[in-house]
C-alpha cells in the first residue's frame, strides 16, 4: 500500500496535449476512480503511474518518494486491462502464480498464496483448468487475483468491466470491492461509467480534455459539480437561464441567493430527482408534455411558467400528459453558475 501523489503532470503525443497540468494526491488504501468520457487522458494517467509512460513535465510520488523515472516492474504498481490479459498456455494457477515466481517467491509459498488466492475469488475447484474454460467474470477475476498475489503498492484498473454484460459487472463491482476492503491496496479504477465511479470510490476525479476539472466525493460530484462541463458529463440535469444582480439569481421560476457575482447570463441546474410534481400550488406552474413509466420512477417533461421545457423523475406515476400541476425544488440541491 503506498500514498500516490501526482504534482503538475504534462504529457503530448505528436504535439497533441493529452495531460494539462494534472494533480492529484491518494491516500494509502483508498479506491479513487478517475471518471471522463473516452479520450480525456484517463488511461493515459493511469500509465504514467504505473511507468508505462513518462510525463514530459512533472512528478510522480510513492509515498513520498520520486518515482518519477523508476522503470516500471520495480515500482510495483500493477495494472488490470479490460482484457484480462491472461497467458493462454497456463493453468489458473500458474497464471495467478506467474508474478511471484518471476520474484523468486519459493514453491511452497506460492503454493500457499495460490490456494488462499483461489479461496478469495471462489475459484477453488478451478486451479488445473485453462483460461478458455472459464467465462469472462471468471477471466476478470483470475486477473485481479494475478495482479493482488503479489502485494502491490497501488492496484490499477484500466476499465476492467466493459466487456462484461450488466448483470455480471455488478457482481464484479462487488466482487472488487470486497477484495479492495480485505486487502487494502491503494487502488485507482478508470472508467465513462459515472455510476460506477459514485458506486465504488471513495473520491472521484472528473478529467475533461486532459484536466482535472473536480476532485472530491461522489456526493460532491454528483450535487455539486463544479464546472458546467463537469455537470454536463454527469448528466440528469436542467439549467434554467438568469441572470445575477447584487447577489440574487433572477429567472422566470424565482430568485434566489447566490454568492457569484453580477452575470447578464447564468445558469441554475437542478437535478431531475430534485423536482417534486405535485398538485400543491406553488409559484411554479406546469403542464405535463410527456410521460414514460421507467420501473419506480416516471420520467416527466413538463412545460413552465415562460414556456421552457424541464424533466423530472418521480415515484408518483399519476399525472397524465395534459395534466396541470405545480413543481416545488429542493433548494438545497440548486446550483448556479
Amino acid at each position: 500500500m503506498a500514498n500516490l501523489k501526482v504534482e503538475h503532470i504534462y504529457k503530448s503525443f505528436d504535439g497533441n496535449k493529452v495531460l494539462k497540468d494534472i494533480n492529484i494526491e491518494i491516500q494509502e488504501g483508498e479506491l479513487v476512480s478517475l471518471l471522463g468520457p473516452s479520450g480525456c487522458g484517463k488511461t493515459t494517467l493511469l500509465k504514467v503511474i504505473a511507468g508505462l509512460e513518462l510525463p514530459d513535465e512533472g512528478k510522480v510520488f510513492f509515498d513520498g518518494e520520486d518515482y518519477t523515472k523508476l522503470e516500471s516492474n520495480k515500482r510495483n504498481a500493477l495494472i488490470v486491462f479490460q482484457d484480462y490479459g491472461l497467458f493462454p498456455h497456463m493453468t489458473i494457477e500458474e497464471n495467478i502464480g506467474f508474478g511471484l515466481k518471476v520474484r523468486g517467491v519459493n514453491k511452497i509459498e506460492r503454493k500457499k498464496r495460490i490456494v488462499e488466492m483461489l479461496d478469495l475469488i471462489q475459484l477453488q475447484d478451478k486451479g488445473k483448468n485453462y483460461p478458455h474454460e472459464l467465462s469472462g467474470g471468471q477471466k476478470q477475476r483470475v486477473a485481479l487475483a494475478r495482479a493482488v498475489i503479489v502485494q502491490p503498492k497501488i492496484l490499477l484498473l484500466d476499465e476492467p468491466f466493459s466487456n462484461l454484460d450488466t448483470n455480471l459487472k455488478e457482481t464484479m463491482r462487488d466482487f472488487v470491492l470486497h477484495i479492495q476492503s480485505k486487502v487494502k491496496i491503494t487502488t485507482i479504477l478508470v472508467t465513462h461509467d459515472k455510476e460506477e465511479a459514485f458506486m465504488m470510490s471513495q473520491k472521484v476525479a472528473v478529467i475533461m480534455d486532459g484536466e482535472i476539472n473536480q476532485y472530491g466525493s461522489p456526493g460532491e460530484v454528483y450535487n455539486a459539480p463544479a464546472t458546467r462541463q463537469v455537470s454536463d458529463f454527469i448528466g440528469e440535469a436542467n439549467y434554467i437561464q438568469g441572470k445575477i444582480i447584487d447577489g440574487v439569481f433572477i429567472s422566470n421560476i424565482g430568485n434566489y441567493n447566490t454568492p457569484i457575482d453580477n452575470k447578464d447570463i447564468a445558469y441554475l441546474l437542478i437535478r431531475y430527482n430534485e423536482i417534486e410534481l405535485t398538485k400543491e400550488t406553488s409559484e411554479i406552474k406546469c403542464i405535463v408534455l410527456d410521460r414514460k413509466y421507467a420501473g419506480k420512477n416516471t420520467v416527466y417533461k413538463v412545460s413552465i411558467n415562460d414556456n421552457s421545457i424541464l424533466t423530472l423523475t418521480s415515484n408518483n406515476s399519476n399525472f397524465q400528459v395534459g395534466d396541470k400541476g405545480f413543481l416545488k425544488f429542493n433548494l438545497k440541491a440548486i446550483n448556479i453558475y
